[in-house]
C-alpha cells in the first residue's frame, strides 16, 4: 500500500500543480456545475439538510456547501483556474 502511495503521490501532485485545463473542456464542466447548482437550489430536501448542518457544525468545514453560488461560477474562465493552481 505504501509503495502505491509513493508511486501515485508525485503523479497526483503534478496534476494539481500543472493542470492541463483546456478552454473548451473547462467551459463544458462549468456548464455542468451550473446545472448542478440549479438542481441543488430546486431540491427542498437538500436545502433542509444544509440548513440543519450549518448550526450543527458552526466552526467546522462541514457547515459549508460544496457548491458555490451560481454567480461565482458564471464568471469563471479557464485562465483563472489555471492561475489558481499555480499558487
Amino acid at each position: 500500500m505504501l509503495q502505491n502511495f509513493k508511486d501515485l503521490a508525485p503523479l497526483q501532485l503534478d496534476v494539481i500543480f500543472n493542470p492541463n485545463i483546456a478552454d473548451e473542456a473547462f467551459e463544458r464542466e462549468r456548464l455542468v456545475v451550473l446545472e448542478e447548482i440549479h438542481w441543488s437550489n430546486d431540491n427542498s430536501r437538500l436545502g433542509t439538510f444544509y440548513r440543519a448542518m450549518e448550526p450543527c457544525f458552526k466552526i467546522l468545514p462541514y457547515c459549508r456547501r460544496v457548491l458555490k453560488p451560481a454567480s461565482t461560477i458564471k464568471g469563471l474562465i479557464a485562465q483563472q483556474m489555471r492561475d489558481f493552481h499555480k499558487t
